[in-house]
């Protein structure tokens, strides 16, 4: 399991920003949180979407990529190499590219990989 600092949205829309955050914290851990909040900028309508999430990342050197449909084998290939995944789930209001955001950095070892083995923050 990666060592990924947790921290909790207080309101309804701002689980992306919450949840790069925690990316953020892994890799930058003297990156300024108010700084980067501000940045990210979660609509209290809408929440964020990915485009800006992967820009203000790249701004801080993080390395960034985009993928769909990622298997099990290749979320547990991300953790094994140190990289913790932060993922949109949900697809309630596609238009808005899944309605949650989630940061894998964990799984059950010695079982199979499902989503009831995955160790996150959701």
């Amino acid at each position: 399991m990666l060592d990924v600092p947790s921290d909790s949205q207080t309101d309804g829309y701002s689980c992306g920003a919450i949840a790069a955050w925690s990316i953020v914290e892994t890799f930058r851990p003297r990156a300024n949180s108010w700084n980067f909040y501000q940045e990210v900028s979660p609509d209290p309508g809408e929440g964020v979407g990915p485009t800006r999430v992967v820009a203000v990342l790249r701004k801080l050197k993080i390395g960034v990529g985009v993928r769909m449909k990622f298997g099990w084998k290749d979320i547990q290939r991300s953790i094994d190499v140190g990289y913790p995944m932060l993922v949109g789930t949900g697809f309630e209001f596609p238009e808005l590219e899944g309605d949650h955001w989630s940061v894998l950095y964990g799984y059950e070892r010695g079982s199979e990989l499902s989503p009831a083995n995955l160790i996150g923050m959701f």
